[in-house]
């Protein structure tokens, strides 16, 4: 276990103990085989035991050997080693360590030990001459490993089962693994987990004062939740104490009320600001799975699943499966700050509907758009926190100076207490921390009465006038206003290391006269001239965290959250227009130092936020020359590439207007953008299956150096000239079910593609990268249109509908829409009213903003497609028997009634004076409204026109069918104008038998000048409707887009 004990002693321990260290936690860990001396190995089980009764957590790590038997060890008659007695002889110092342990915490051992079983399948890499020292040592040894291993599993233990490692080779004379990575990452987060809930969630709750009764309202709140299951929605503004509350709530629910007979309930707790992973939505559903097996207590338990679909998907079966007699609190501290792995917003893993037993607390900041979107849905009940009364107010100052043996006057003549307390600010939790600590730091006794006078009425001058003393305190350090007016412009913060060099390097920026340019801020970056000493640093620093706000995570990051303590910063250092610009150039400096510290522009070890953050304070600096630079830089698109930021990257091209280099590199990302969105590591395969003297081959093959690349160029690509590279492409992308819808914004901002197995994919139009993905929870989605620019409707196969906002990506409301498969779906011109039809033989208008039924219709056949005709009053709907009905759904009068095909009525379209339908046979019809006279007739298609629209106020029709064609005929006339086709060549005309090669094509949504076209078994592509070339492709290989999707005007 050499290599095991290095990855925890050299890693995991020491990042262990800088997070203990933000909650003033000493972490120390004991090996229980070092620091045994020869002369004191007779006595190792005894002196492993005695350490073992001193540790609060215990790490396992067990391979195939059994380890040494040691003699039965010799104790006094104490309580904690009474168990030997009964324990069998022959049991080794391991085991006899973990029984140990077991003894000690036999109630909550399996909170507090942690085992990790090696994969045997390790022993078949190891050579033979080093295989003793990983095997079983014999049968019997064997037989008894297990057993051990099995005695854990059944007792409840978190066991990490089959880590990978493989063998290395011999370090020091000692057999060596690698590979270790995934151990280290376990071990670490299990521990810090660990942590977390038994001393942080204590210490927050210890830090808890007021709001006694607002504790107890909450605490009914839950228990009147869990009676039929919801969300109760905790909502403060920044500095209202939303985390210590939500510490408190889950203490006070798992110990009970004293002052109510409530019993306890099982409490889940999570909070985001744990560590930046934490806000990770794949780090919250593993850790709510993982809690929610514990609760099971199941004997046999699988690995935690790896992909986001699939914990979500067992994260919702735990809950369903919940039993009713049981009560739980889910508690999600910060679920407005959860993100997926793009860096998005995500809240579609919260559960449309909550079991009966079960309350889902989360807490958001007031103002929010996720509060705005979660204050919709049906079953969320909200519990604001609000401003401290004057009774809280009270003993949140008396007990914070208390702790420090100060107290503040409360007498009639002296009323010092109430002047604090009546200060505009003092209804908010961190103005009254900032206000004590300013009291108890700087007010003499004598002058307490001026000093509370001289305090700011509210926080934002509080914060102020802590910075300005901070500053003045720490003058000797040069660059201090410049580094903190750094940290004001940071959105993402700034960990402690990046602060200390922002410090060195502006205090000799702070030397130089007027502006500072680019050249000079770069160089210092790279090597500053100076350093500040780090006691004098980690006293600032302190400093800084107390003003800012403690920090309850685990990241030494420095970040201003709060929206009045950055105004402060803003007003403070940032005042004009020319400061924020130098602060922009002072950051990008120091960025691209972080990237690329040897200047050799290779950029090979960054990280993904310091890329992202690089290139938006170029352009905020209007360091365009800089920017340029990296953006025709093949190592610098590389890294950004292998961070996962093509989409970020290609943004950034559409705001810089380049020179030749940079167009090259564009170029070039453009071309493979689809293929190294999936598999960033064929970059340099790409660049060297470019044409023979382009720039990015010469890169590669410089890149390459005198290794041989024939057989790399060969496997993926036979061509080498400039005529069989792709067509460039703007929108590509893969999906892993079958898509079944498309839908395009208002705006032609997002491309949503809807898949049989409930995921929407939302993807940028101008990009063509994919930055959202919604997972539904219906059975699979069979349509979707925008309702506005930022809202989204789906429908589902077991007719069921979903609002969505997209730009925080969560579900607002959801409705049991019908009883079979929603076929169509529309929204009227005004945006204020969705329309579905389904098999149900039903359709059905709702209300856009509030979700509920306005109006309904019944047929006598199922019916396929609905459409609103331009002035919202009429819809007209497609039915399978061929029938065409015209309904004014605000008068709930039927208009028109007729046998329009002989075959099923598949699309629907309205001009601004007739209606146009589209049948299964791939005839086109166009009708006079209201009066329902045929007043034209066409085949437009061999198979079935999927979708229509009108175009160019209805001059023009654009019809989507099965015969893998996109026609434009004259709006009334029936003479095709163009086909928009893939690729040039004639296209069949529908009399034409089609080749098998061909896809149809099934739907069509228009937006602005471009058309999005799904096909089956042939993805998406991309049209341009005026030139009729096809501008992308979609690659999704056998898979269908087969629904027509809402269909609006090019002008």
């Amino acid at each position: 276990m050499h290599a095991e004990r290095d990855v925890l002693v050299r890693s995991v321990f020491p990042e262990l103990r800088r997070r203990a260290a933000q909650h003033r936690l000493h972490l120390q860990e004991v090996e229980l085989r070092w620091g045994v001396t020869e002369e004191e190995s007779g006595r190792a089980a005894q002196l492993c035991l005695t350490e073992v009764c001193r540790s609060q957590m215990l790490v396992g790590i067990l391979g195939e050997r059994y380890g040494m038997v040691a003699p039965r060890p010799h104790f006094p008659d104490l309580p904690q080693y009474r168990w030997l007695a009964s324990a069998p002889a022959d049991l080794s110092i391991t085991e006899l360590e973990i029984r140990q342990f077991e003894a000690l915490f036999p109630e909550d051992m399996n909170q507090r030990a942690f085992c990790y079983f090696r994969d045997p399948a390790l022993i078949q890499s190891v050579p033979v001459a080093w295989r003793a020292h990983f095997a079983a040592e014999s049968k019997e040894a064997q037989t008894k490993m297990s057993q051990l291993k099995n005695r854990l599993l059944a007792r409840g233990v978190k066991v990490t089962e089959n880590y990978p490692c493989e063998w290395e080779g011999v370090v020091g004379g000692n057999p060596y693994l690698k590979g270790l990575e995934q151990f280290g990452k376990a071990v670490l987060e299990d521990l810090w987990t660990a942590l977390l809930k038994q001393y942080v969630e204590e210490a927050l709750q210890r830090r808890f004062h007021g709001r006694a009764k607002l504790l107890a309202d909450a605490v009914e709140k839950v228990r009147a939740v869990q009676a039929k299951g919801g969300v109760l929605l905790v909502q403060g503004a920044p500095g209202e104490g939303k985390t210590v509350f939500m510490a408190a709530l889950a203490h006070a629910l798992r110990t009970g009320n004293k002052t109510t007979p409530t019993p306890p309930c099982d409490v889940i707790s999570f909070t985001t600001g744990a560590s930046q992973s934490a806000r990770t939505v794949e780090d919250l559903l593993r850790c709510l799975v993982q809690w929610l097996r514990a609760r099971e207590k199941a004997e046999e338990e699988s690995p935690l699943p790896v992909s986001y679909k699939d914990l979500i998907k067992e994260f919702r079966l735990k809950l369903t499966d919940m039993q009713k007699d049981q009560s739980l609190a889910l508690l999600v501290d910060g679920v407005d700050l959860v993100q997926d792995s793009r860096g998005q917003l995500n809240s579609d893993w919260m559960p449309q509907q909550v079991p009966k037993g079960m309350c889902l607390v989360v807490s958001v900041t007031t103002g929010s758009a996720l509060l705005q979107a979660f204050s919709k849905k049906k079953d969320t009940i909200l519990f604001p926190l609000g401003q401290l009364s004057m009774t809280d107010r009270k003993e949140i100052v008396q007990k914070g100076l208390d702790m420090f043996g100060k107290k503040l006057s409360d007498s009639a003549f002296n009323n010092q207490l109430q002047t604090l307390m009546m200060k505009k600010g003092a209804g908010n939790p961190f103005y009254l921390h900032l206000a004590c600590e300013d009291l108890r730091n700087f007010a003499s006794f004598d002058k307490m009465k001026d000093s509370l006078q001289r305090l700011p009425q509210s926080l934002s001058p509080l914060v102020g006038q802590g910075l300005d003393r901070l500053c003045c305190q720490y003058r000797a350090v040069g660059g201090l206003r410049r580094a903190l007016g750094a940290l004001a412009l940071s959105n993402a913060g700034l960990r402690e290391g990046d602060l200390y060099s922002l410090l060195n390097s502006c205090g000799d920026l702070a030397s130089s006269s007027g502006q500072v340019t680019w050249e000079q801020a770069l160089q210092l970056a790279r090597k500053p001239r100076g350093r500040v000493p780090m006691a004098t640093f980690t006293q600032m620093v302190r400093s800084l965290q107390s003003l800012i706000g403690l920090a309850h995570g685990t990241d030494d990051l420095l970040t201003l959250t709060n929206p009045e303590v950055r105004r402060a910063f803003e007003e403070l250092l940032l005042p004009a227009e020319a400061d924020q610009v130098q602060a922009h150039l002072i950051l990008s400096a120091h960025l691209w130092s972080a990237v690329d510290p040897d200047g050799t522009d290779r950029f090979l070890h960054c990280e993904a936020d310091q890329l992202r953050q690089l290139t938006a304070h170029l352009m905020s600096s209007d360091q365009w020359g800089a920017l340029g630079s990296l953006l025709s830089n093949y190592y610098f698109l590389y890294a950004n590439v292998r961070h996962g930021l093509v989409h970020h990257l290609l943004v950034t091209y559409g705001s810089y207007d380049g020179g030749d280099d940079v167009e090259d590199c564009h170029g070039f990302l453009c071309r493979h953008a689809p293929l190294l969105t999936s598999w960033p590591s064929l970059f340099l395969q790409q660049a060297l299956n470019e044409p023979p003297h382009s720039a990015p081959r010469t890169w590669a093959q410089g890149l390459m150096g005198n290794r041989d690349t024939r057989g790399v160029v060969r496997l993926l690509n036979h061509h080498g000239d400039q005529d069989s590279q792709p067509e460039a492409s703007q929108l590509v992308s893969t999906f892993l079910s079958e898509p079944t819808c498309v839908a395009m914004s208002p705006c032609a901002e997002l491309v949503v593609v809807g898949t049989g197995q409930g995921f929407l994919h939302l993807i940028h139009a101008q990009t063509g990268q994919e930055v959202k993905v919604l997972v539904s929870s219906c059975d699979g989605v069979s349509s979707c249109v925008f309702l506005t620019e930022e809202t989204l409707a789906s429908t589902s196969f077991n007719g069921q509908i979903e609002i969505w906002d997209t730009n925080n990506g969560c579900r607002t409301a959801h409705m049991e829409g019908h009883t079979n498969v929603i076929t169509g779906s529309d929204v009227s011109p005004d945006r204020k009213h969705l329309a579905t039809v389904s098999l149900d033989f039903q359709l059905k208008v709702w209300s856009a903003s509030k979700g509920h039924q306005v109006a309904s219709l019944s047929s006598s056949s199922p019916m396929n497609c609905v459409t609103f005709n331009p002035e919202g009053d009429l819809l007209a709907l497609g039915c399978w028997d061929g029938t065409l009905l015209l309904w004014n759904w605000l008068q709930n009068r039927t208009l028109m009634s007729i046998r329009g095909h002989a075959g099923s009525v598949r699309s629907l379209a309205f001009s601004p004076s007739s209606l146009c339908s589209g049948s299964l046979t791939g005839e086109v019809k166009l009708w006079s409204v209201p009066e329902g006279t045929c007043v034209g007739s066409y085949q437009a298609h061999r198979g079935s026109t999927e979708a229509l629209t009108f175009l160019d106020q209805g001059d023009m029709l654009l019809s989507a069918g099965s015969d893998h064609t996109l026609h434009l005929w004259s709006g009334g006339l029936g003479c095709s104008l163009a086909t928009l086709k893939q690729e040039q060549g004639p296209q069949a005309s529908p009399q034409k038998k089609l080749r098998p090669s061909e896809p149809p094509a099934l739907c069509v949504a228009v937006s602005g000048d471009c058309a999005a076209v799904g096909y089956h078994g042939d993805g998406l592509k991309l049209f341009n409707l005026t030139s009729g070339a096809c501008l992308s492709v979609c690659l999704c290989v056998c898979l269908s887009v087969c629904l027509s999707v809402c269909l609006s005007t090019v002008y």
